[in-house]
């Protein structure tokens, strides 16, 4: 037996060792340089979990559906922050079948109520509060993936943003004193973009449509109304895909609140919006009624 005296190359040939019997170095730095993403067995990335902010939209269930045939360590995650629509998004996680663990925040409608007249839809530092809560359910390490799709991400302004991810990685890994980084792992792809790779994964079209984006309906049987920005988001995926759905108003009024929304951003010479989604949203507004 050689004799090392280098404790360093003893702790790196030691934890070599123990990864040939899937024993995980417990020392970060070791464990992140010893686990090959090319390695043949999947064992190796058992105690690195990904926790996934589930909605039961249209980005979280394919996340979810991609994710679960690629890894086995993952869990979902479903907050109710107290929005009039959380029933429906909880029926909609149980009926595609998402394995998720479920967190009651809906004390906080009440903070809601009193500022929508200011925010409409938007829920300022919603996906903050979401994160927090995913990182308690990691044990040691892992991810916590937010369904970010191309030009939410912005470089510092709103929960979306670089600044938030990076900054926000460090706090948690601070705060619960385990190693935990925010993602958004499908942020470079278009919503189209996403249901392409869900069908070219097998994806189920008929489990698709039973997802849930407009912000202004009680239950999964009533049609989504057409106007507001989550219906529209969706329309212009969906259009992209060529895959129709039902509206309460016709399709032609569709369009047309699509050219309100997104015409503005498109044309801006500042827009985030890569190539591809601009192109996505023209073909949708130039759609067959």
């Amino acid at each position: 037996m050689i004799n090392i005296k280098n404790n360093l190359l003893k702790k790196a040939i030691e934890a070599q060792k123990n990864l040939y019997k899937l024993k995980q170095p417990k020392d970060d730095f070791l464990f992140y340089v010893y686990n090959h993403p090319e390695a043949l067995y999947k064992k190796a990335y058992l105690n690195y979990e990904k926790v996934l902010l589930i909605s039961g939209g249209i980005d979280s269930y394919i996340g979810y559906y991609v994710t679960k045939k690629k890894y086995k360590n993952i869990k979902g995650l479903y907050v109710n922050y107290g929005y009039p629509y959380a029933e429906m998004e909880i029926e909609t996680i149980k009926n595609l079948g998402i394995d998720c663990i479920f967190k009651d925040l809906s004390f906080m409608k009440k903070y809601q109520e009193k500022g929508e007249k200011y925010w409409g839809e938007i829920f300022p530092g919603r996906n903050w509060i979401l994160c927090i809560i995913a990182g308690e359910l990691i044990k040691q390490r892992g991810e916590i993936w937010m369904m970010a799709v191309n030009g939410e991400v912005k470089k510092k302004w709103g929960d979306k943003s670089e600044y938030m991810l990076i900054e926000g990685s460090k706090i948690l890994s601070k705060f619960y004193k385990k190693d935990i980084e925010i993602c958004v792992p499908f942020s470079n792809l278009t919503k189209g973009q996403l249901i392409e790779l869900y069908l070219k994964e097998n994806g189920d079209i008929e489990k698709l449509k039973k997802t849930v984006s407009c912000h202004y309906i009680n239950n999964v049987n009533e049609l989504p109304c057409g106007n507001c920005m989550g219906c529209l988001h969706r329309f212009v995926a969906m259009q992209r895909n060529k895959i129709e759905e039902e509206y309460k108003i016709p399709k032609k009024q569709v369009i047309e609140n699509t050219k309100k929304l997104y015409l503005p951003e498109i044309e801006n010479s500042l827009s985030l919006f890569s190539e591809e989604r601009k192109k996505e949203i023209r073909n949708a507004i130039k759609s067959k009624i």
